[in-house]
């Protein structure tokens, strides 16, 4: 279902401006509010709005996840190379949902350019 992370840079200039910020995006409220905009949001609070689990019936399974400890934080691999793998899959994916190939197509095409951004950062590749 997706995941955020916000943070201050360590180098910020405008660390008083992105505190409040912050507080604003995660706020009960501006969560209630992008949700249904924006997918799901990151509050318990808000996962726990009876209309926005009428409306978002995967809200509980998502709060069930993560009371449970199903959900982990750290779930991409730390390489550098990771977002241009994450495209790669996310474009092919994307084609098969729209009708554009099959979706096995998709699937062994985003293998091959997952092989070869693994293989051209140096990694073997089975």
């Amino acid at each position: 279902f997706g995941g955020w992370a916000v943070a201050i840079n360590a180098r910020s200039q405008k660390v008083e401006p992105s505190w409040k910020f912050l507080k604003w995006v995660m706020s009960k409220r501006t969560q209630l509010d992008l949700s249904p905009l924006n997918g799901t949001p990151v509050r318990y609070s808000a996962l726990q709005e009876p209309a926005l689990q009428q409306q978002f019936p995967w809200f509980d399974f998502v709060l069930r996840a993560e009371r449970e400890g199903r959900i982990f934080q750290d779930y991409r691999p730390r390489y550098p190379f990771y977002p241009q793998i994450e495209d790669a899959l996310g474009l092919q994916l994307n084609r098969a949902a729209l009708n554009q190939v099959r979706p096995a197509e998709a699937l062994a095409l985003a293998n091959r350019q997952i092989a070869e951004i693994v293989r051209s950062a140096g990694h073997p590749v089975r």
